[in-house]
């Protein structure tokens, strides 16, 4: 799998997750599934552009799974902390941060 994410700092006051889906030749990834953690509670679907937003719940901040033809192809840290200095967030509010996958292996 081919995953590249543009990413920078930020806080976490955020209310929500956003950003575009890409395969690795730019182009839009829609009806692709993203979820809000493990529970698969509350998830989302990418539009025609890839894009995606998803409610943030107000006590955490969780990773995002990716599905695609309901089996998990990728999951998203949305935290972490670099050399345990500061905190850095991918897909928040604002960011526009893009995940690009390489399908080949799933459209079999």
């Amino acid at each position: 799998m081919f995953v590249i994410i543009s990413s920078c700092g930020g806080n976490s006051s955020f209310k929500y997750y956003e950003g575009h889906i890409y395969d690795e030749n730019k182009k839009p990834l829609p009806n692709i599934r993203v979820c809000r953690g493990y529970k698969l509670t509350t998830c989302t679907m990418t539009d025609a552009n890839g894009y995606f937003k998803l409610n943030k719940k107000p006590t955490s901040v969780s990773k995002l799974i990716i599905f695609y033809k309901e089996q998990p192809i990728d999951t998203i840290r949305t935290v972490w902390a670099q050399a345990g200095e500061r905190l850095m967030y991918s897909f928040v509010e604002g960011k526009k941060d893009t995940l690009f996958i390489d399908m080949s292996k799933y459209e079999k």
